[in-house]
């Protein structure tokens, strides 16, 4: 565990975030009430994963956009792959024919990265380390389709956003650090002025388990 010990007379409140971290949902974080500042952070901004389900039907259309870019990829149709012509019509081909027109675009110079996640050969994992984006996947169905979908999550973690509030804090302010202790976010105020903290989640979810303020302003010392 790591330990945090603030100045002497510094005022100090920890935000404890708990409860997982559905795509689009924005966890933000308030200081000073009614004249609060507030920093934010939007779940699956900076990284999606794309998850490919179902059992693909020929003509379907299988879609998936991020930030300015959009492929399409036709159940049936043939693709060059690695250097392989190969007709698609299983999810695992599709995703690899999704990469090769990615990798084929201009995502890269735009800083997109999509490769497949760890060992699984029907999920994509978009990320881009210098701009917010979101990811949209859609299926075209045809007369026959069976539902086949793609299913978007989020990347982010209790402790990826704990860290992003606490980088925005910082960036912000000269009176107030913020440090990111696995998922507890602590702010500091180094003037030993008194603030308040809300702390809440806003978005399409409505089971995210909202951040709580574990400890008040004026809890002295914490280790």
């Amino acid at each position: 565990m790591a330990t945090f010990q603030p100045a002497p007379g510094s005022v100090v409140t920890v935000v404890s975030l708990s409860g997982v971290a559905f795509i689009n949902d924005v966890w933000a974080v308030a200081l000073n009430g009614a004249s609060a500042t507030t920093y934010d952070f939007t779940v699956g901004a900076t990284g999606t994963l794309v998850t490919l389900l179902g059992t693909p039907v020929t003509g379907e259309i299988w879609t998936i956009g991020f930030g300015a870019f959009s492929y399409d990829v036709v159940v049936g149709d043939p693709y060059d792959i690695a250097g392989t012509p190969t007709i698609v019509d299983e999810v695992a081909e599709i995703a690899a024919a999704f990469l090769q027109l990615i990798d084929d675009s201009a995502a890269d110079a735009a800083d997109f990265e999509a490769r497949l996640d760890d060992d699984a050969v029907a999920r994509i994992l978009v990320t881009n380390d210098s701009t917010t984006f979101t990811t949209t996947a859609t299926v075209a169905a045809v007369a026959d389709s069976a539902g086949a979908t793609m299913g978007i999550s989020a990347v982010d973690t209790l402790e990826d956003i704990a860290a992003s509030l606490a980088e925005a804090i910082n960036a912000d302010t000269d009176n107030f650090t913020a440090l990111a202790v696995g998922s507890d976010l602590v702010i500091v105020n180094r003037a030993n002025t008194a603030f308040t903290t809300t702390a809440s989640i806003a978005g399409a979810s409505s089971t995210s388990s909202a951040p709580t303020v574990a400890w008040p302003s004026m809890m002295r010392g914490w280790s």
